[in-house]
């Protein structure tokens, strides 16, 4: 499992502020196989973190209004549609939203996560349960 920022934002309304807050950020495995995210550069932004804030094109987490969004890329060596997040198998809306960052080969999570909910903790498992579902951490 290969996990990074994401480099390119989505094409959308709020494309300028999510590339700042990408652009802001670093993530680096610590000894503790954690996954944390530090600030390379001041987004020149609006939050309190040096992050902007905005509501994401997401129906499923507008309602969380205006949150200092980070993407990060899970790279898995399955298929999407035989993995599961936290216990939910992956669909084809999940290889589609990979697609529309350019991430295109079918095996590629996109993880969006407000900046204050971190830590957070992921499960990364199979469908078919021919591989251990991992755990994935990441911390400030």
């Amino acid at each position: 499992m290969a996990v990074a920022k994401l480099a390119t934002a989505p094409v959308d309304p709020n494309q300028m502020e999510s590339q700042a807050n990408q652009d802001a950020i670093s993530i680096n495995k610590n000894i503790n196989d954690e996954y944390v995210v530090s600030f390379d550069t001041i987004a020149g932004a609006d939050g309190k973190d040096g992050l902007w804030a905005f509501t994401s094109t997401n129906p499923g987490q507008a309602s969380l209004g205006d949150v200092e969004w980070l993407g990060f890329v899970l790279k898995t060596d399955e298929k999407l549609t035989n993995v599961t997040w936290n216990g939910t198998a992956l669909t084809q809306a999940d290889i589609d939203e990979a697609a529309s960052v350019g991430e295109t080969d079918g095996k590629t999570i996109i993880f969006w996560t407000p900046y204050e909910k971190l830590p957070r903790e992921v499960s990364i498992g199979t469908v078919d349960n021919s591989k251990d579902a991992i755990t994935i951490k990441f911390v400030k």
